[in-house]
C-alpha cells in the first residue's frame, strides 16, 4: 500500500528539517526521483547528527572522543555519514537497532549511486522508500533515547525531586514527556530496567514512571514477556499496584490471562487492601473469562472472615464483598456469582454474619427476586429469635438496610419485618426496644404507613394464629396511640375487632 506522503511529511519533529524533506517531496510529485533520494537522506543524516548531538553530554571520554572525530569530518565537509551511522550501533548506544543501521546504510549506498552517473535507476517505489525511511527512523522522533539517554534517565528518575508535586496529572506529564525522547521500540529495555531498579531500591518515582510507560507500551506480547519474570519472582510489591492502578486503571487490561492470574495471586500472599484486589479483579474480567476458579475461590474467601471456635461460629463479610459479587455477576460468571450468593445464604441460615444487609443490597439491585425473598425471610426469622435476651446481631443488621432496600421490597414483607421488630422487643431483645419506642421517628415508620394498608383478612388470621398474636398485640397498641388517625392505628383498630372472632374461632375449634 502506498503511504500518503504529505502525512509522512507533517510527521517530521523539527520545521527547519521538515522543509528539506518538502522540497525532496516537491522533486518527487515532478518524478525527479534522484534528487528526492538526495535531498531525503541529506535532510535525515543531518537530522540524526542533530539528534545524537543533544545526547552528547551523557557520553563517556571514548564516545566523546569517537564523535568529535565525526563532528569534525562534518564541519570540514569531509563525508561523515557512514561513519554517524555506525556510531548509533546497537551494541554501543541502542540508539538505532542492527535493522534500522542496516536500512540506513543501503539508502546511504542509494544516494551515493544517485548522486553521480551511473546505470541504476531511480524508481518512484525506491525514491519513495528512501523518504519513508529518513522520516521513520529518524525524523519523525523528537529525540532518539537509545542506551545512553535510557541510562541517564534512570539516574533521573531516582533523584528525590524528579516529580516536584506528587498529584496525578503532574505526574503523568512528566513521565510522558520524558518517554517522548525515547523510541517507543526501546520502551521494554526501559521498563527492564526500571524494574530492576525498583527490585533493588524500591524508590516510589520507579512506580509512578512505570504505570505511564505500560500505558504507552503498545506491543502487548512484548509487554507480558518483559514483565513476566518480575512478577513470577514476586519483585512487585502491591504498593506498585495501586500506584499503576490509581494512574492509568486501564493498564491492567493489557496484561495476558497468565499475568494477570500472578498479580492477583500476589495481592493475594500479601494481603493487600481488599479494595485494590476488587479494583484490579475488575479490570482483568473486563478481558479474561477463563480465570481459575480456584483463584475465583481464594478471593472470595479473603473477603469473608471466619471467626469465633468450633461451638460458636460467626463471620464477618468485608464490605468488598458486594462489589466482588457484582463484577462476577456482571463480567465474569453469572452461574459463578449466584453460587457464592447461595453460599452466603445458607451460611447465613446456621451461622451469625456481620454486613448480610450488603448481600440483601445487592441481590435486590440484581433483580434476584428468589434469593432476595429467601434471605429476607432468615432475616425475619433471625429477628424474633428468643437465642439473644440482651443484643441481636440480626435487629442490627436491619437497621443496616437502606431506603433504597424497603424501595424495593414487597409490602407483605415490610409488613412481616414490623411485625419481627415488634415481637422480637416484646421478647426481651434490647436491640429492638429503642425502634419501637422511637417508631414514629423511625424512616421505616412511612414504609410501614404505606404498605399495611394492603394488609387483608388472611394476613390477619396469620398474625393471629402463627405468628404469636400475644407477642405483637401490646406493642403494636403503643406504636398505634402514638401514632393516631395513621394507617397503623387504623389497622391496629381493625385487628383489635377482628382478634374477637379469632379468639372464638380458636375457643370453638378446642
Amino acid at each position: 500500500m502506498i503511504r500518503d506522503q504529505e502525512e509522512l511529511l507533517n510527521s517530521v519533529y523539527d520545521k527547519q528539517i521538515r522543509d528539506y524533506f518538502k522540497e525532496a517531496l516537491d522533486c518527487y510529485n515532478t518524478k525527479a526521483y534522484k534528487a528526492c533520494v538526495i535531498l531525503s537522506v541529506i535532510a535525515g543524516m543531518d537530522d540524526l547528527f542533530k539528534k545524537i548531538d543533544m545526547l552528547s553530554t551523557e557520553f563517556n571520554e571514548s564516545q566523546r572522543s569517537q564523535f568529535d572525530r565525526i563532528r569534525n569530518q562534518r564541519n570540514n565537509s569531509k563525508p561523515f555519514e557512514r561513519d554517524l551511522i555506525s556510531f548509533c550501533n546497537e551494541d554501543s548506544f541502542g540508539i538505532l537497532s542492527r535493522y534500522e543501521i542496516k536500512e540506513l546504510k543501503y539508502c546511504f549506498d542509494l544516494r551515493n549511486s544517485f548522486a553521480h552517473p551511473s546505470e541504476e535507476e531511480c524508481t518512484a517505489e525506491k525514491a519513495r522508500y528512501v523518504f519513508s525511511v529518513m522520516i521513520d527512523l529518524v525524523s519523525s522522533k523528537k529525540m532518539l533515547g537509545g542506551y545512553v539517554y535510557i541510562n541517564s534517565l534512570i539516574n533521573k528518575i531516582g533523584g528525590q525531586f524528579y516529580y516536584p508535586t506528587i498529584d496525578t496529572s503532574s505526574i503523568i506529564s512528566i513521565t510522558s514527556n520524558a518517554l517522548t525522547f525515547v523510541d517507543d521500540k526501546k520502551y521494554v529495555i526501559l521498563l527492564k530496567k526500571l524494574l530492576d531498579k525498583l527490585r533493588d531500591e524500591g524508590t516510589i518515582n520507579y512506580e509512578y514512571f512505570i504505570s505511564t510507560l505500560i500505558n504507552n507500551i503498545e506491543d502487548i506480547d512484548e509487554l507480558n514477556s518483559s514483565i513476566e519474570p518480575a512478577l513470577s519472582e514476586g519483585d512487585i510489591q502491591h504498593s506498585s499496584f495501586e500506584i499503576i492502578y490509581r494512574l492509568h486503571p486501564n493498564v491492567f487490561q493489557k496484561f495476558d490471562s497468565n499475568n494477570s492470574q500472578k498479580i492477583l495471586r500476589t495481592l493475594l500472599e500479601q494481603s493487600a487492601p481488599k479494595q485494590l484486589l476488587c479494583d484490579i479483579f475488575q479490570e482483568f474480567v473486563k478481558v479474561h473469562k477463563e480465570l481459575p476458579k480456584h483463584l475465583i475461590e481464594e478471593i472470595f474467601d479473603n473477603l469473608i472472615e471466619e471467626k469465633g471456635n468450633l461451638y460458636s461460629k460467626n463471620y464477618i463479610l468485608d464490605k468488598e464483598m458486594k462489589r466482588f459479587l457484582r463484577i462476577l455477576y456482571e463480567h465474569f460468571s453469572k452461574v459463578c456469582a449466584i453460587e457464592k450468593i447461595e453460599f452466603i445464604v445458607d451460611l447465613y441460615k446456621d451461622y451469625k454474619i456481620k454486613s448480610i444487609n450488603l448481600i440483601i443490597s445487592l441481590l435486590f439491585d440484581l433483580k434476584e427476586n428468589i434469593l432476595v425473598k429467601k434471605l429476607l425471610d432468615i432475616l425475619k426469622v433471625k429477628i424474633v429469635s428468643q437465642t439473644y435476651s440482651i443484643s441481636n446481631p440480626a435487629i442490627d443488621e436491619f437497621l443496616e438496610l437502606m431506603n433504597t432496600d424497603f424501595d424495593c421490597m414487597e409490602d407483605n414483607d415490610i409488613v412481616d419485618f414490623f411485625f419481627s421488630v415488634i415481637e422480637a422487643s416484646e421478647r426481651g431483645s434490647t436491640s429492638a426496644h429503642p425502634i419501637v419506642d422511637n417508631f414514629t421517628e423511625n424512616a421505616f415508620f412511612q414504609y410501614v404507613e404505606k404498605s399495611i394498608i394492603d394488609m387483608n383478612d388472611d394476613y390477619f388470621s396469620e398474625s393471629f394464629y402463627k405468628k404469636h398474636d400475644r407477642f405483637i398485640i401490646n406493642k403494636w397498641r403503643i406504636i398505634a396511640e402514638k401514632a393516631k388517625d395513621s394507617n397503623i392505628a387504623n389497622k391496629y383498630n381493625e385487628y383489635w375487632n377482628k382478634r374477637i372472632q379469632y379468639q372464638t374461632d380458636e375457643f370453638q375449634f378446642l
